[in-house]
């Protein structure tokens, strides 16, 4: 005989068995954390046991003013787990608060406390360095300059940058007139011929919060002669006066031409450099360089010794009969044998 459940153990079932199914217990890890204003945090929460449905997460309805709680996921079958990012906003006042934490599913609730406490935004603070704070380039030409902002503490706000100090002649180009640090922006200065001696520089930066300011030093020396020379007509008094093309595309009268573009000066490299070495150094190594066109075509004197420069140090390597090859150990770094070299036709 076909049997039936009666309407009476079918509303037991009905009744009863979602509260035996749904055995679960709510968890979080850590129990509590310091955050500061403005910033967040995320927080582990477990759901241990079973359950029939998805158990719903929710913190309860008398949170802190400025305090934003949200669950990733939201909801879940036990057992399982989510993460609760807690955020107290920049106008949350500082204190300890308890935030009770709930998970819900078929009438039951399990609940656990979070105690947030929430402390003072640090002053916002980031630094302003240069790649090098003086540089060397020729009247005509221009140069580049690395600027880099990075972020202390505090947020992370824009920051404004400017160039002021060089006279109006000059052309000092930003990549960019702001940026949000971490980053870097380059300046680009371009010099007037006739210009020659030492400018100082001073570049500028801003949040909404804080100034800071760096300085520069710019050396601007001669013009230097290029391959590419015309005699004008020779003059009874002083004889022939060579005329020199500058990279500016200018033309300006110099002394007779020496036979070597490279001319002695009274600087020095005073430590071994390789690529990614910075400062000085590597502007002396570059002006020099920069001076035989055959060595490094690009001329480039920017201050940091990239894959141009030690490509350029290699040519004066094998010139100088310093290395065979560029298979060979040391090609295209400025060691004690090159920099004694270079230092002795400086």
């Amino acid at each position: 005989m076909q049997k039936y459940l009666s309407v009476a153990t079918l509303a037991f079932f009905c009744t009863y068995l979602p509260a035996y199914a749904n055995t679960f217990a709510l968890s979080v890890n850590p129990e509590s954390a310091s955050i500061p204003q403005g910033r967040m945090a995320g927080v582990s929460v477990n759901i241990t046991g079973t359950s029939i449905k998805p158990v719903a997460l929710s913190a309860a309805k008398d949170i802190p003013k400025g305090v934003s709680v949200r669950f990733n996921p939201q909801s879940c079958k036990a057992p399982c787990s989510s993460v609760m990012t807690v955020a107290p906003a920049e106008s949350t006042i500082p204190g300890k608060y308890s935030l009770p934490i709930l998970s819900t599913a078929d009438g039951m609730t399990s609940s656990s406390n979070f105690t947030l406490t929430v402390s003072v935004a640090p002053k916002s603070d980031y630094s302003l360095t240069l790649t090098s704070d003086r540089g060397t380039v020729s009247a005509g030409e221009s140069i580049s300059i690395t600027i880099n902002l990075d972020q202390e503490s505090g947020k992370n706000e824009n920051i404004t940058v400017k160039t002021s100090g060089l006279p109006s002649v000059f052309t000092a180009k930003l990549s960019s007139t702001s940026c949000r640090p971490p980053c870097n922006l380059i300046a680009t200065i371009s010099v007037p011929l006739g210009r020659i001696g030492t400018y100082p520089m001073t570049i500028s930066a801003a949040n909404p919060s804080i100034k800071k300011s760096t300085n520069f030093t710019l050396t601007v020396i001669p013009p230097r002669a290029t391959t590419n020379s015309v005699n004008s007509a020779s003059s009874p008094t002083t004889g022939n006066t060579n005329i020199y093309k500058t990279t500016s595309g200018l033309q300006a009268p110099t002394a007779p031409a020496k036979t070597s573009t490279q001319s002695k000066t009274n600087q020095s490299i005073s430590q071994t450099l390789s690529l990614g070495s910075k400062g000085s150094d590597v502007v002396i190594l570059q002006n020099y360089l920069s001076s035989d066109p055959a060595l490094y075509p690009g001329g480039t004197v920017s201050g940091y010794y990239g894959a141009l420069t030690a490509a350029a140090v290699g040519r004066f390597q094998i010139k100088y009969g310093i290395v065979g090859s560029s298979a060979e150990e040391g090609y295209g770094s400025v060691g004690p044998r090159t920099l004694a070299k270079i230092n002795s036709l400086l």
